[in-house]
């Protein structure tokens, strides 16, 4: 070979590593810096902004919107980032947080693995399945398919058609994306329900007044909205426990106000409770024939766990707590002591 053209050679060599050094520094320049790096639009998030991905979006549709905003250079950038970072992979549909440090890469790997905004739904206890419902109706950035649906037909679409809603939903804090279903979010709520009770009917306590799941479910319920104080569960269990041994009326305010339904405006008068319908424990014996709301778990585990007491009474005190008492007479004089001065309202398990 002459020298000239292997000078020639050599020379053309050079400079083809020298553009391969450019491009690949180029590239990793681009592809590491933050977006908010010198750009000339005015779109750039000089904090955290939201990028919406709608369904079928492509990545090269992806690419040119990032181009649009000002956040690379060029669109070709972000395709090659996407090949040699993620061979044959899609982005997905959702919602993410792009923040003014992120580089491309960061943001590539975000929307190619789904890592989309969640968002927080609180489930509180006590809250019945039609207020659920309303919960998520209201709640922003899910599917409000539900709205207009029966209770037996949402049962149906989560494969549960001969089952009646109340207190299947465990409450809970549950994470969503924007544009999920309100059916999923139930979907998962249920199941953790299922889980819960499970879990705790496999540790319950032996001699138990009840005698399945969804007993232990319906008298969680009915302590979940006696009392909001931890320490007092396990003796409201054991004074319905002690009642249902004995054939006693349960005798429990807010079951009957369950079965008032839209009748009840807030407050429980004695004719109320002298007038029967399935859910009032003052006109009859034994639980109530379903949950009358969604008990939490410290309620499921009251119910499987009661206190060692032979009460079989208590009272509200005017102060959140409630005065048990093993005997009518005890009972009788707590509620002259307690609730003389509220005379118009029921004591809680009234005189049997």
């Amino acid at each position: 070979m002459r020298p000239t053209l292997l000078k020639t050679l050599l020379f053309s060599m050079s400079l083809m590593l020298l553009f391969a050094a450019i491009g690949i520094g180029y590239l990793l320049y681009i592809g590491n810096r933050p977006i908010s790096s010198p750009a000339k639009s005015t779109t750039q998030p000089s904090v955290t902004v939201t990028l919406q991905i709608p369904s079928g979006q492509t990545l090269r549709q992806f690419s040119r919107i990032l181009f649009q905003k000002g956040w690379v250079p060029e669109p070709y950038s972000v395709r090659i980032w996407a090949a040699l970072d993620w061979p044959g992979k899609s982005i997905r549909t959702g919602e993410y947080a792009i923040a003014a440090h992120d580089s491309i890469r960061k943001i590539l790997w975000a929307v190619i693995n789904g890592q989309t905004i969640r968002y927080s739904l609180t489930v509180p206890e006590g809250r019945t399945f039609r207020q659920l419902l309303e919960l998520l109706a209201k709640t922003p950035r899910l599917q409000h398919e539900l709205v207009s649906r029966s209770d037996k037909e949402i049962m149906t679409q989560l494969g549960h058609q001969d089952e009646l809603p109340e207190g299947w939903f465990f409450p809970d804090t549950y994470r969503y994306v924007a544009g999920m279903k309100s059916l999923e979010v139930l979907r998962i709520a249920y199941a953790r329900m299922q889980t819960i009770l499970r879990e705790s009917w496999s540790q319950r306590q032996n001699n138990l007044a009840i005698k399945t799941p969804y007993e232990a479910l319906i008298l969680a319920s009915i302590i979940e909205k006696e009392t909001a104080v931890a320490r007092e569960r396990a003796m409201i269990s054991a004074v319905f426990q002690n009642r249902l041994r004995r054939h006693m009326r349960l005798q429990t305010d807010p079951t009957v106000i369950y079965g008032m339904g839209s009748k009840f405006q807030g407050n429980l008068r004695r004719r109320d409770l002298r007038r029967d319908t399935a859910y009032n424990t003052y006109t009859r014996y034994g639980l109530p024939p379903t949950p009358i709301a969604l008990p939490g778990k410290a309620s499921i585990i009251a119910a499987l766990h009661p206190a060692d007491t032979k009460a079989l009474y208590f009272v509200a005190m005017g102060n959140g707590r409630h005065y048990f008492s093993n005997s009518l007479a005890e009972h009788n004089r707590a509620v002259d002591r307690y609730q003389r001065s509220r005379r118009h309202k029921p004591a809680s398990m009234h005189r049997s």
